[in-house]
């Protein structure tokens, strides 16, 4: 029997649609019939409405035909499909053609029974072109797809940089539009400790996005709500908690770059207050609403290969409470 719980305000709001499951990734690499089977479970749990899309990769779309029956016209598989990273722009507009072709056949195969609502793209490790970019909007806007776009060179002296040049092509391509813009996807963790931004770029990231008024997704490495170490890594985590509050104080002006480091960088759960109305750290606060429009405009989720951690950890915080 699902547990049954319940939640303040002001946690719901922030909280809502928050993880994307993706349990086929690193670290739990569950083969697909398990991972099928958990979203359809988590999708019966009272705890459903922190649930976002199951995440897979494009080419394996028509295996996961064979567990469609798992889902209804009601209760559809919701999806965010991934692409694979081309060395270069004729490959990369290869693989997304190709992954456009996957999803097509998907779709009109699922019965109504799957909804796929995004697609996540490596970029290339090209110098930033709006060519390129173009060609993603156009074949995934087609089918009604909101695009993230992940940059794939390494954590090192060059990163931001190289970050903020897709950032400028990014918010270039989106001026003027109030729909199908292309959003940001920033990767904050993996299986190794070099897959671990710094705070410092981090940061930088984040508030060069909202400034350029791009919306973000963040995956892997915030299992847990609060920064903290792991010794099997040799490094530091970043915190889900950490990472949503420091985006919806940014959005809301209360947070400039130097605060938004520190909200990444803190370790202790008393900074951090959620209450029936507000989100606050170190008593600065953002009301409900603020707290929403963040969440539809700016930071929109974090791809977890766990559902079970993240949610069990705000157990503990007493966030969600057993009713």
């Amino acid at each position: 029997m699902a547990s049954q719980t319940r939640a303040a305000p002001a946690v719901r709001t922030l909280l809502s649609g928050i993880v994307d499951y993706a349990g086929l990734f690193p670290p739990a690499s569950l083969s697909l019939g398990p991972a099928m089977h958990n979203y359809a479970s988590y999708l019966k749990d009272d705890d459903a409405w922190m649930l976002g899309p199951f995440v897979a990769p494009a080419h394996r779309l028509r295996e996961i035909l064979s567990y469609i029956n798992l889902f209804s016209p009601d209760q559809p598989l919701r999806l965010s499909v991934t692409g694979r990273r081309g060395e270069e722009k004729q490959e990369a507009e290869r693989i997304l053609e190709k992954d456009m072709q996957f999803i097509r056949e998907f779709v009109k195969l699922s019965d109504g029974k799957a909804k796929v609502e995004a697609y996540e793209i490596p970029l290339p490790p090209i110098t930033p072109e709006a060519g390129f970019l173009e060609a993603v909007q156009s074949l995934a806007f087609e089918e009604s797809l909101e695009v993230f776009c992940e940059t794939t060179h390494p954590f090192d002296e060059r990163w931001q940089a190289q970050t903020f040049s897709w950032l400028d092509t990014l918010a270039k391509l989106n001026k003027d539009r109030d729909e199908n813009k292309l959003h940001f996807k920033l990767r904050t963790g993996g299986v190794e400790k070099d897959h671990f931004p710094s705070l410092k770029s981090t940061a930088a990231a984040m508030h060069g996005a909202c400034e350029r008024d791009i919306k973000m997704k963040f995956t892997a490495g915030l299992h847990h709500p609060f920064r903290h170490f792991r010794r099997e890594l040799d490094t530091m985590m970043h915190g889900f908690l950490n990472v949503f509050t420091a985006g919806v104080l940014a959005d809301c002006g209360k947070a400039d770059l130097n605060k938004v480091e520190l909200i990444l960088a803190d370790e202790d759960p008393a900074s951090f207050s959620l209450t029936n109305k507000m989100l606050a750290w170190q008593g600065i606060e953002a009301t409900e609403e603020e707290i929403q429009n963040a969440r539809q405009r700016y930071v929109q989720s974090f791809g977890s290969c766990s559902f079970d951690e993240p949610r069990e950890d705000l157990r503990n915080l007493k966030l969600l409470k057993e009713g």
